[in-house]
C-alpha cells in the first residue's frame, strides 16, 4: 500500500527531458526571432491593442512548431487549418450575442469538433476561439476580418519554422511513411501477415 502511494506520489513529479541545453537554446531561439515578426505584423494590420489580444495564442503556436515540431498538434495543416477554424468560430459566436459563457463553452467544444474531424488538432486554436468568442469590444466589432491576420501570423508561423527547423536539423514538416513501408521492410504490414485472407478459408 505504502508502495503503491509512493508510485502515486511520484506521478506528479516531471519526467525526464530527452532534450539537451543546446536544444532548448535552438527552440527558444527560433521563438525568439518569430514573435516579433507576428507582433510587427499584426501591429500593421490591426494595431497593437488588436493584436496584443491575439499574442497569447501565437505565442502558444511559436512553442509547438519550434519545440515539438514532429508533434501532430505542429504541423502546416494544423496551425493553418486549426487557427482559421478557430477564429471563424470564435469570431461568430462573439457577433452572435450569447452569454460569455455559453459563447466560452461553445467556442472550446466546436472547435475542438471541428478539428478532429478536420484531423487539425492544435490546442493554441483553442485559445484562439475562446478569444475570439468573448474577446474585447473592439475585437468583436473588427469581425470577421480577424480571419485576415490570424492566416497571418500563422503562416508566418509555419514559413519561419520551415525555413528555421529544417536549417537546425530538425525535418519540417514530419515526413510520413508510405503505409507500404512503415515498418521498414518488404513484408506486409504485421496486420496483414497475421490475418486469415479468403486463399486460408478455401484451404482449410
Amino acid at each position: 500500500m505504502h508502495d503503491s502511494f509512493a508510485l502515486w506520489i511520484r506521478s506528479f513529479l516531471p519526467a525526464p527531458l530527452n532534450a539537451s541545453p543546446k536544444e532548448w537554446l535552438r527552440a527558444a531561439l527560433g521563438v525568439a526571432i518569430v514573435m516579433p515578426l507576428v507582433f510587427c505584423s499584426g501591429y500593421m494590420l490591426v494595431g497593437s491593442s488588436l493584436t496584443l489580444q491575439i499574442m497569447g495564442p501565437a505565442g502558444a503556436s511559436a512553442v509547438l512548431v519550434f519545440v515539438a515540431s514532429s508533434s501532430p498538434f505542429a504541423q502546416p495543416w494544423a496551425v493553418l487549418v486549426g487557427n482559421l477554424l478557430a477564429a471563424l468560430i470564435g469570431i461568430s459566436l462573439g457577433m452572435s450575442g450569447l452569454p460569455s459563457i455559453a459563447s466560452l463553452a461553445l467556442a472550446a467544444c466546436l472547435s475542438l469538433l471541428c478539428l478532429f474531424y478536420l484531423r487539425c488538432l492544435h490546442p493554441p486554436s483553442i485559445a484562439l476561439a475562446l478569444v475570439a468568442a468573448v474577446g474585447s469590444p473592439e475585437l468583436h466589432q473588427l469581425g470577421y476580418a480577424l480571419v485576415g491576420p490570424v492566416l497571418f501570423y500563422s503562416a508566418l508561423l509555419v514559413a519561419v519554422a520551415l525555413v528555421y527547423n529544417n536549417l537546425t536539423g530538425h525535418p519540417y514538416p514530419k515526413p510520413r511513411l508510405s503505409r507500404e513501408n512503415s515498418h521498414h521492410t518488404r513484408d506486409l504490414p504485421p496486420g496483414e501477415r497475421m490475418s486469415f485472407t479468403h486463399d486460408d478459408v478455401d484451404r482449410a
